[in-house]
């Protein structure tokens, strides 16, 4: 869920991901997100077909993809013009989470996750998921 709120100062339109207007952090988003996609090894998903690739199997893969980046880039900033297809939000501690609705590779949902610094403190790592249809 998309909400915007307006920067009265600057006139600009600040766009949040989730129902509230408030800047989280991963730290603030990560409970919510590994109670229904658990980590291993700092990795959410299996390994995918493709070296650096993660996925996340579902009977509705186009929802899972929604609903993984809806929780873990709640409160987000969002860049709705930076990827054709897709969006970026931008968390407070810097981290990086984009979703993309279709991948050039197999035509299926995708979240990538990148941190400013190297690593993050709360045990994950960089990672694109894809999010693949059970067959």
């Amino acid at each position: 869920m998309i909400k915007e709120r307006r920067n009265y100062n600057t006139g600009v339109r600040i766009h949040y991901v989730g129902r509230k207007q408030q800047f989280h952090s991963l730290e603030q988003n990560i409970g919510s997100t590994i109670t229904k996609y658990p980590i291993t090894n700092g990795y959410f998903g299996v390994k995918g077909s493709s070296f650096g690739i993660r996925e996340i199997h579902s009977r509705n893969h186009e929802e899972t993809a929604k609903d993984f980046f809806n929780k873990i880039a709640k409160g987000g900033i969002l860049d709705l013009h930076t990827i054709k297809g897709g969006v970026i939000s931008r968390l407070k501690d810097g981290t990086f989470v984009s979703y993309r609705k279709i991948t050039s590779s197999n035509n299926s949902p995708a979240v990538e996750i990148r941190f400013r610094k190297l690593g993050s403190k709360y045990g994950i790592k960089d990672q694109k998921i894809h999010f693949v249809q059970n067959k």
